[in-house]
């Protein structure tokens, strides 16, 4: 017979509102800040996202800072780039995260 192929993974599970709140407080843009329309995701979906790995003052590290300079000007990098950028801050650990999104 044959066999399925899989393993077991482990990550983070984060709400969409709640990782939505954190990235306003902490990189304090703009309030109307939505993961959902950066993932162009759909209601009751999950996504898998693991952060880029950043270094200070590369290009997509300095994106979020010209994002964070003009939230209104500058669209927001990538959801892998933003999250990246919070574990080179030590906000967040560099794993992997599902993020829920449901409204």
């Amino acid at each position: 017979m044959t066999q399925l192929k899989m393993e077991q993974v482990s990550y983070f599970r984060v709400d969409c509102a709640d990782l939505e709140q954190f990235i306003i407080e902490m990189l304090g843009v703009r309030e109307d800040f939505s993961v959902a329309a950066l993932l162009e995701a759909g209601n009751d979906t999950q996504h898998e996202i693991v952060p880029a790995r950043l270094k200070r003052n590369d290009d997509q590290y300095n994106e979020v800072v010209a994002w964070r300079a003009d939230p209104n000007g500058v669209a927001p990098p990538s959801l892998p780039v933003i999250m990246g950028w919070m574990v080179v801050n030590g906000l967040i650990e560099h794993e992997t995260y599902m993020v829920d999104i449901c409204w």
